[in-house]
């Protein structure tokens, strides 16, 4: 299980956000082709202009960070919301953003064995 962060703050600069971009398409391409049935991946965002986590509506806070895929086998709709994506015009908080992460692979992984990762991409 994967949590991917990416910083779409204005500050982050076009070429680090493409080139986050462009890592995050061939990751996932390859890991569809690879693993079709072994790989679950979510997709977090900091920065963005609204707040869409559950944890923001239950304790207020973790502001500018949504959810655009909560963590579920890797397809082609996580690589069409990773090519979606556009710089934001709020600055987010990165260590907000990973427990948001977390909170995703603790909801997922109630109950089941399995690996756990969060991978942050940002210039902070």
């Amino acid at each position: 299980v994967e949590v991917l962060i990416v910083d779409v703050n204005p500050s982050i600069g076009a070429t680090i956000f493409n080139d986050a971009k462009d890592y995050l398409i061939a990751n996932v391409q390859q890991r569809i082709i690879l693993f079709p049935t072994k790989s679950d991946m979510g997709l977090v965002i900091i920065g963005s202009n609204d707040s869409k986590n559950k944890l923001s509506v239950q304790y207020g806070g973790y502001e500018n960070i949504s959810v655009k895929m909560p963590i579920s086998e890797t397809s082609a709709d996580l690589l069409d919301e990773i090519a979606r994506l556009d710089a934001g015009a709020d600055a987010g908080d990165w260590l907000d953003s990973m427990v948001v992460g977390l909170d995703l692979i603790q909801c997922h992984c109630q109950g089941l064995d399995c690996e756990k990762s969060i991978f942050l991409f940002t210039n902070a």
